[in-house]
């Protein structure tokens, strides 16, 4: 009997490996509420749905490599399905002290040596592409699209700050204004995160996880298709140039004509649709760090959370002191003192403390 139940999952993983090479292919949360249809002809397209409900309508995905373009005319020849249940414990927690996660893994492999993964959590899903090339890759784009209801909203942060020519050089601190979905054009531009507001006030949170060796993603629309948005990615810097005194920035003069040049074999970043029926799920989302890669540290016992004082708030003045007030040393030292007396645990340190353009070199007063 022990051995009869040991082979049957064995004969059936052998049945499934590498079955339905045709499509479509769904896959659902462990809860059952959350459904991504994945389909792959001459383009590679998926539909998220909730409780049988459409969110996000069929759109395409892909990546354009400078030899092959992977989501286009692409062949599949195995499929494999498994279950993830896994524990995270953050060296610094932040929401919990321990996270537990489950989710459905489907992965396609292609024809040309890639392959196409997709996740399904009770919290949104994910997708990412695989590249088993050992050489030198360049990407010249990514293909990530959302095609939305005409009556979806999405709170968007335009990017209007700087005005250059280049619109990446960004300090990414706009506003996030509502937006009816179709009032964002093929002419606007938005980093992630986006939040879709649905009518019934289901919320989409469009973001990513381990971008490694990779542009972070923005948010533009599709042209000629109103109400589907795209994700847009800065082109990689071919000439920089320092600007600015107190605070610099290198403004990029001139850009190559890819996003990444990296190496295989490689996993690319996460693409992820946080889905949360009310504000409070939205926040308890541990998504994106569930899709992250393990830290690097080994120790971490030196990583002290804390409180943190900032003179920048005062703006350096100080009243009633036996000394000039500003940036300098006895205005440091004050604010060490103060932090200590009222259980502080940091002080920050803000611009001007050095030569702007030398970090290692203290102006005189400090």
């Amino acid at each position: 009997m022990n051995r009869i139940f040991f082979l049957i999952p064995v004969i059936f993983l052998l049945l499934s490996h590498g079955r339905n090479t045709s499509g479509p292919w769904k896959l659902s949360s462990p809860d059952g509420k959350i459904s991504v249809v994945v389909e792959c002809d001459s383009t590679l397209r998926y539909t998220v749905l909730y409780n049988g409900r459409t969110l996000i309508r069929p759109s395409a995905i892909g990546l354009d490599l400078d030899k092959i373009t992977v989501g286009k005319n692409s062949i599949v020849i195995k499929t494999e399905e498994r279950t993830i249940r896994e524990t995270l414990t953050p060296a610094i927690p932040q929401k919990r002290s321990i996270i537990s996660y489950q989710a459905n893994e489907i992965t396609l492999h292609f024809r040309g040596g890639y392959s196409l993964v997709f996740r399904a959590y009770d919290e949104g899903i994910a997708w990412r592409f695989i590249v088993n090339a050992k050489d030198t890759l360049r990407v010249l784009n990514e293909k990530a699209t959302f095609s939305l209801a005409e009556n979806d909203s999405v709170w968007f942060s335009h990017m209007t700050d700087w005005p250059r020519e280049d619109r990446f050089n960004t300090s990414f601190e706009c506003v996030y204004r509502l937006y009816g979905v179709h009032e964002i054009t093929s002419d606007s531009l938005g980093p992630a995160p986006v939040l879709i507001v649905k009518s019934d006030g289901l919320k989409i949170g469009i973001t990513e996880s381990d971008v490694t060796d990779y542009p972070g993603m923005f948010i533009s629309s599709t042209i000629g298709s109103p109400g589907t948005l795209r994700a847009v990615f800065p082109r990689y810097p071919a000439q920089t140039e320092i600007e600015g005194d107190l605070y610099q920035v290198r403004s990029v003069e001139s850009r190559h004509p890819w996003i990444a040049k990296t190496k295989g074999p490689r996993s690319f970043p996460w693409r992820v649709l946080i889905i949360a029926p009310d504000d409070g799920i939205l926040l308890s989302n541990d998504l994106v760090w569930s899709l992250a890669p393990p830290s690097k540290l080994k120790e971490t016992s030196w990583i002290r959370p804390g409180k943190a004082m900032d003179n920048w708030i005062i703006d350096g003045i100080l009243y009633g002191v036996d000394f000039v007030s500003g940036n300098n040393t006895e205005s440091y030292k004050y604010y060490i003192d103060f932090a200590a007396k009222y259980g502080i645990e940091y002080i920050m340190v803000e611009p001007e403390w050095n030569a702007m353009r030398n970090i290692l070199t203290p102006i005189p007063a400090v």
